[in-house]
This record gives structure tokens, sequence and C-alpha cells, in this order.
């Protein structure tokens, strides 16, 4: 029998949690070209593959392609990257975006040890919400040549062009490249490898903009588990963003950000006998950050002068391992420090001192340094051949402190939490399960004047309920209990109130019925009561405020044949608010949603899905009607 896959992703008979189809948010204009300036030129997935998807809900229409292609054609090796991003908003104002990234590399085989190429970018962006309609462009073509050390050791170079237009801005220039990878070192007991990856372009109103990024990897193996690795890597990028004087297309400046970055991490995998085992890592972060634009101008005051910040973090995490017949545990010591500073320096002459102090002094308002310091345990310990117990503790303390007299942020920060689970297993298809988790979290303002934040959150959660399975039927019914309280430090006053309360009670079920070798019904319900209010510690007692009621219902029924399958069923949300002081109900909804799914599947990874949803909402009284499709297919070469 081929599996059966449910609307949300879930695998039948035997579901696992769904997973949603990719949904394309809308972001700024900017972000995106942030984004599309930081794409690798050679950042390609692993897998050869071809994935897309479309998805109507309610007024947002959402659509995506993305394709890998890794093939050999006429002794030429042949990669191709497609990533294709629309969305579409039917208000009253209509709004379009799209965003598409195509890269082609071509590597010709048949020169011996030299093999020319060709590497190509293709960026277009289109956003209806932003300046002038706008549409942005880049592309690249830069002819290369590698010499081959061996199969995986290289030196490429490359000289082509690059042309760009944002905002309606044009420029060209040359573009260069240069790569040099070592991918199979090995000396005695030492391994490794390291890249250089660099991409210059020259523009013709005199900008350099630059992405280089280093690394190296070295590894040492005294036994055939014990391992010491070193990792190290260093980037410098430059990138320029516009930014118009008076709102003018024809007057503009540009902001060159610079960021460069140095990682070093040594990570160690040790048996100190058979059955205890060390692993620690020790990681060094440090980031520069330097923004400041081409020239300045009286119309853009952040012209005048220039801003940067230097970060630096240092972490290290140990962790020593138990591994027993019948106990597993892990005691883990974790340490992380940050330190964080800002500046500013002049970029004109225009701009005099008491007003370049003005700058620095907020700017050093962001100065902070951070640390952490964790303590956890996980164990599981086997009580017999049915029955398990797993305990896990955490403790944590977390310290901010900002040096600057102006930036009462300053603040600690501890949790500590418990989990305990039970397990019992009745038979190979029937088990049980109870779930104890307890959490506590205090923050607590350093400063007066933000005293009066100063907050605990407790959080008690209990969850039991069986598992049973066969080849037939599977069942999983959870009932949940979980308490909240949120207290406030400050001293009660008169008509003040120091806790908040939230308690809810849940129960869920998942049932999955194979009726015959065709047939199969999948049933999934929620049902959940919570309540908000005021707790009184003095006596213990609660005022409720609000109360919530939730019922989720689905029900679908799939019919397969071979390779297809179709799905026909049903969705039932209602949610009812209440003001329990007012002994009133505030708010009703009502959704409806009969459902249909028609899937082939041509393989584990290869299928096509195709879902429709047609919503009835009556909400607070106003009723509407809604179609929802989505659209889902990925195949692997």
């Amino acid at each position: 029998m081929a599996k059966i896959y449910s609307t949300d992703g879930h695998r039948l008979p035997e579901p696992t949690k769904g997973c949603l189809c990719n949904r394309i948010g809308i972001c700024l204009l900017t972000l995106t070209i942030a984004f599309l300036s930081s794409i690798s030129l050679n950042a390609q997935p692993a897998v050869p593959h071809f994935s897309t998807g479309y998805e109507k809900k309610d007024d947002v229409n959402s659509l995506f392609a993305d394709l890998f292609v890794k093939s050999t054609i006429l002794n030429t090796d042949v990669n191709i990257l497609e990533k294709y991003n629309a969305t579409t908003i039917n208000s009253n104002n209509l709004s379009k975006k799209t965003e598409n990234f195509f890269s082609l590399g071509l590597l010709y085989q048949n020169w011996g040890k030299f093999k020319p190429g060709i590497e190509s970018e293709f960026v277009l962006s289109h956003d209806s919400k932003s300046i002038g309609n706008h549409t942005l462009y880049d592309v690249s073509i830069v002819p290369t040549l590698a010499y081959f050390f061996s199969e995986n050791n290289y030196l490429k170079v490359g000289a082509g062009k690059k042309i760009t237009d944002k905002f309606g801005i044009y420029s060209d220039g040359p573009a260069v490249l240069a790569d040099l990878n070592f991918s199979d070192f090995d000396y005695e007991n030492f391994s490794g490898e390291a890249s250089v990856r660099s991409r210059y372009f020259f523009f013709d109103d005199d900008r350099t903009n630059r992405d280089i990024l280093a690394k190296l990897k070295v590894s040492a193996n005294s036994s055939e588990v014990d391992k010491i690795e070193l990792n190290t890597s260093y980037g410098d990028k430059l990138v320029d963003f516009i930014t118009f004087v008076r709102n003018n297309p024809e007057d503009y400046l540009y902001e060159m950000n610079t960021d460069k970055l140095f990682n070093s991490q040594i990570l160690i995998d040790y048996y100190l006998i058979k059955d205890i085992q060390f692993k620690s890592s020790i990681e060094y972060f440090s980031q520069s950050k330097r923004r400041v634009y081409d020239k300045s101008s009286e119309f853009v005051n952040a012209s005048l002068y220039g801003r940067k910040s230097e970060s630096v973090k240092f972490s290290t995490s140990n962790v020593l391992l138990l591994l027993l017949d019948k106990l597993k545990s892990s005691f883990s010591l974790d340490y992380e420090s940050t330190e964080e500073h800002f500046d500013a320096f002049k970029n004109s002459e225009n701009f005099d001192n008491s007003q370049l102090a003005s700058v620095k002094n907020t700017q050093k308002m962001n100065d902070y340094s951070a640390s952490k310091l964790q303590i956890s345990t996980a164990n599981t310990l086997l009580l017999g051949r049915r029955d398990s117990l797993s305990v896990n503790l955490l403790a944590s303390i977390y310290r901010y402190d900002t040096p600057h007299k102006d930036n009462k942020d300053e603040h600690d920060e501890s949790f500590s939490s418990l989990y305990v689970q039970y397990a019992h297993r009745f038979t190979r298809r029937f088990n049980y399960r109870v779930l104890l988790d307890v959490k506590h979290q205090h923050y607590v303002y350093l400063n007066a004047e933000k005293s009066a934040g100063s907050n605990a959150v407790k959080t008690i959660r209990l969850r039991f309920g069986p598992e049973y399975k066969n080849d037939v039927i599977f069942l999983s019914p959870t009932l949940e209990v979980l308490a909240n309280y949120h207290i406030y430090d400050f001293a009660k006053t008169s008509g003040s109130v120091s806790t908040y309360s939230f308690r809810q009670i849940s129960y869920q079920d998942s049932i999955v019925a194979k009726l015959n070798e065709k047939l199969l019904i999948s049933l999934n319900s929620s049902i959940r009561y919570s309540e908000r209010g005021i707790l009184y510690w003095d006596s213990f007692s609660e005022l409720p405020i609000s109360g919530n009621f939730e019922i989720m219902f689905k029900c679908m029924i799939y019919r397969h044949f071979r390779r297809i399958y179709f799905g026909l069923g049903s969705n039932y949300y209602k949610l009812k608010q209440d003001n329990l002081q007012m002994h009133r109900n505030t708010h009703l909804s009502k959704i409806i949603s009969p459902e249909a799914v028609i899937g082939i599947k041509f393989s584990n990874e290869n299928v096509v899905r195709l879902v429709g949803k047609y919503d009835f909402q009556d909400i607070g009284g106003a009723t509407r009607e809604v179609a929802n499709l989505n659209l889902q297919a990925n195949v692997y070469f």
C-alpha cells in the first residue's frame, strides 16, 4: 500500500508533525536589496531538485519556485540555481512584489588540469509599493579559468562585467573573482581543508564593492573516536546603499557599509574511559562595522558623520556524557560573554566638535556587556523492561550591563526548570506517559527608574495520555493542565495588582483508522478552556477576569489509487470569549471549512499535492466566505 499524506504534510497512518507550505512574507525593498546583495555566487543546495508552490489565503496570493540542476553536458559541468518568489495582495490598493535570483555556472572539463568556465548571476526585484513603482536588476557575467592541482584542489580566477540598476540609478563596471580551494589536506594524524573566496566589483562612479571570505579547518585524530578540530574564518564585505537628497532622483548619496568579522572555534571530543565521553567547544568571535557616506550633504544630516561599532564574543560549552546500559546522563556547563561598543567620527569639516560629541554620546548609549552562565543535566533511567524515567534540570543566570549613565536597561535574569517524564509500556502497541514541567524566570532591573518592571514568571504544566498503534488504528489522546503566574516585584499599594494568572486545561487527540487497503480516515481534535485573572497571594484566591473556550476539529477521508490519492473532509473551529466579571459573552467566532486534497507520490521525496479549502466564517456576527488554495511540488533529481 502506498503511503498517504494528509493536507498538512502528515504521513498516514502514522502521522508526524505537519510541515506547512512555505509562506512568502512581504518585506521592505531595502531589506530585499541587502538580501540579494549578500547571495553567494556559488551558494547552492546539496541535492539537485525542483520545488514549487502556490497559496491563496484570503486576499494574499503567493507563488514560489526553487530549482537546482547539477549535470554534465558535452564535457561541461552545468550548475543552475533559480529562486523565484511572488506575492500579490488584492486589497483596496493592489500590491505586487516579485523577487527572482538566477545563477548559471559552466566548467569545461576537457583541457586537462586547466578548466575554462563562466559564472553569471541575474537578480530582478519589483515592488509596486516602493519608490516610483521600483524595479531593481543586477546582472554579472564573469568568464573564469581554473587550474586543478587535484580533483578537489584548485585555483580559479575570472574577470567580466557587472550591471546594476537600483531606484533608477544605473551603474556598471568590471567584475573580478579569485577562488582558492584545498579540501583534502592530510599529514600524518592531521587532516583539513582551506578556502578563499573573493569578489570585487568596480563601478564607473568610483565605487568598489567587495566580498571576501577565507576559511580554515584542521582536525587532529589521536584515535578512531578522539578528535580535536580547529575552525577559523575571516570575512570582509563592503556594500553600498542609496539615499536620495530631498527625494530628488537626480541627487543621491551612497552609504558604504563595511563589515569585517573573525571567528575561531576549537572542538574537542574525547573518551575518558569506555562509558564516559567529554565534549567541549571554545569559540571567539569579533566583528567590526563601519557606515559612512561617500560624500556629505547639508540636506542629509547623517552624511556629516560616520558610525562604527566593535563587538567581541567568547563562549564555551562543555558536556560530560555517561553512557551505561540502563542510564544515560549528561552534565553541561556553558558560558558566554559579549561586549559591543559604538562610536562616531567626522565625515565633513562642516560638522563641528560639539555636534560630533552629541552624536558620540548617542552612539555610546548603546554600549553594553553581557554574560550568561548555564548548568544543566539530562538523565534517562530504565527502571525495568517496560518503565523509564527522564529527569532534566537546568539553571542559568544572565547579566546585562550598560556603562553609559543615561542607559537604564541594566538587568539580571535567572531561569530554572525541572522536566520529569515517566513512561510505561503495557504492550508492544500500547504505552502511557506522564509529564511534569516546572519553570521559573526572574527578571530584575538594577536601576530604580525601571525597577517597577521587575517581574517573575512561574509555569507549571502537567500532561498525560496513552498511545495505541496497530496495523488498523492509531490514537494518541492527551490531557494537559497548565498554570502560569506573572508576578511583579514592586510592593503592593492601594489598588495595585502584583500578580496575574493564566490557567488552561486542554484535550487533544489524533486518530487514524485504516478502513481497508484503499480507504483511510483521519480525525484530529482539540478542546481548550483558559482563564485570565488576578491572584491574591495573601489568601491565595483568584479573581477571574476573562475566559476563552476553543474547539478545533478536523475529519478527512482518504482514498488511494496506486500513486494517486484523494482526500475529502471538513474543518470546524469555534472561539468563545467571555468577560467573567460582567458575566457576558464578548466575542464569538465560528469557521466551517470543507476541504479537498489530491496528491501524486512518485517516490518518498517526489510529491505533488493540491489542497483546496473554502471557509464559511462568522466572526463577531460578521459573515463572509473565503477560498484558499495551496499547491506544492517537490522533485529531486
